[in-house]
């Protein structure tokens, strides 16, 4: 046997443990396409392709590198659809689940994958308290982005909304820089109408020391005002905003704010005054770009001023 012997030479060559099954899923395929074939011998290929899915695993990388481990993780993740879908054995494939789990070594690094086909399985058994188990116990050990976005998507779908927020509360804890986190936690709160706790949400945000991304929760939080109509508030967040950074790009979109309010009025009066303030706004920009010395970014500012 060809596959026999490269795997002599080298069990874990996840490729050709690939390679070997893929054959003997053909041949069960062929088997149960003929309607001649005793229905013994389609079973004892079921099982000689679980008895070769359980070599395979055994093989587990040497070393506790992710990047040796991915192939490797790709076998469990065949055999878990093997045996739910084409031998329909629940409890064996609830079990690869829970082994696959604890052999991985989740302080090291983890598979956010794993965690969340391990709750969706139970979801297909219609076992959700065993789903949100794997998940809380996802977040307790490993507090991957994409088991917290898996998480908050499942309960988002069962219209479980407190229980997308206690998620996100918990996201946000262990990723207090992730901007991402919290403007997606606010827009849940803006989808369901809350606005005020949705403030709560960006003012908290605004204030954290660490973010990767301010100026996305800046112009959310922004953006939202502008959407409720609340001027004021927009203006008075475009100054606390320039009291921490003094970026010609946000001297420009706050011009542009009073702009498009403009082009909205309809009284001259009115005009009048968000001409004033698009002065005024010019005018404090250009002199604090002046006298911190930035040349290129006052020349911008001219020419959105133009």
């Amino acid at each position: 046997n060809y596959y026999e012997n490269q795997l002599t030479n080298n069990q874990y060559n996840y490729d050709v443990w690939f390679d070997y099954i893929n054959l003997e899923e053909n041949y069960l395929s062929e088997l149960e396409n003929d309607v001649s074939i005793n229905i013994n011998l389609i079973n004892q290929q079921k099982q000689i392709i679980s008895k070769l899915y359980d070599k395979a695993i055994d093989n587990k990388p040497l070393v506790n590198d992710k990047k040796y481990w991915k192939r490797y993780i790709y076998l469990w993740i065949n055999y878990f659809l093997y045996e739910e879908l084409i031998t329909k054995d629940i409890q064996k494939t609830r079990e690869l689940f829970m082994k696959c789990l604890s052999i991985i070594p989740h302080k090291t690094f983890t598979f956010g994958k794993i965690w969340l086909l391990a709750a969706k399985f139970e979801i297909r058994q219609k076992d959700l308290q065993s789903a949100r188990k794997i998940l809380g116990k996802g977040i307790g050990l490993c507090a991957k982005e994409n088991i917290f976005k898996g998480y908050i998507e499942i309960e988002l779908q069962l219209g479980e909304m407190d229980r997308c927020r206690s998620i996100y509360i918990k996201y946000i804890e262990k990723m207090p820089y992730n901007c991402m986190a919290w403007k997606n936690y606010a827009q849940l709160e803006i989808n369901l109408g809350e606005i005020e706790r949705a403030r709560a949400i960006y003012e908290i945000a605004i204030t954290q020391n660490e973010l990767d991304m301010p100026e996305l929760i800046w112009k959310s939080y922004i953006d939202l005002e502008i959407n409720e109509r609340e001027f004021d508030r927009v203006r008075k967040l475009y100054e606390r905003l320039l009291d921490k950074t003094a970026h010609v790009k946000v001297w420009i979109s706050y011009a542009q704010f009073e702009c498009d309010l403009m082009a909205e009025e309809e009284n001259d009066d009115n005009k009048l005054v968000y001409l004033e303030n698009i002065r005024n706004i010019f005018n404090n920009g250009y002199k604090l770009l002046k006298e911190k010395g930035f040349k290129e970014e006052r020349i911008i500012l001219l020419e959105a001023w133009r």
